[in-house]
């Protein structure tokens, strides 16, 4: 039990939950970006929870932009795109990229809060 304990601790201490939206912002099926120190990203809603992905592609680390049209993420260096979840959607690279990393998310008193780690 101790080690599980302390284990919390270092965990809780290498970061920390930040409100990015109330849920009531956050209707089913949008997204919305996010900025903290260390991490910019999009957080969104479906018909299984919330989900955060980074705000980078996974190639060059390009900032992507919202396509509220077509429900994804674009990526301004090339022609690719991710869904809202983070999967790769299209790419015209050789070597698709990665998924984009997700976040741990959670819902609690009416807010939508990203677990953003901490930056040394």
């Amino acid at each position: 039990m101790q080690s599980n304990l302390g284990r919390l601790r270092r965990q809780l201490a290498d970061g920390a939950w930040l409100a990015v939206a109330t849920s009531a912002e956050l209707p089913t099926g949008t997204a919305r970006r996010f900025e903290a120190p260390g991490v910019i990203g999009f957080v969104s809603t479906d018909a299984h929870g919330v989900t955060a992905v980074s705000g980078a592609c996974t190639h060059l680390d390009c900032l992507l932009r919202q396509n509220t049209s077509a429900e994804r993420l674009d990526c301004p260096c090339h022609r690719t795109a991710f869904g809202y979840d983070g999967r790769l959607l299209f790419s015209e690279l050789a070597t698709p990229p990665a998924p984009l990393p997700r976040l741990r998310t959670r819902e609690q008193d009416g807010r939508v809060e990203v677990f953003v780690p901490r930056t040394l």
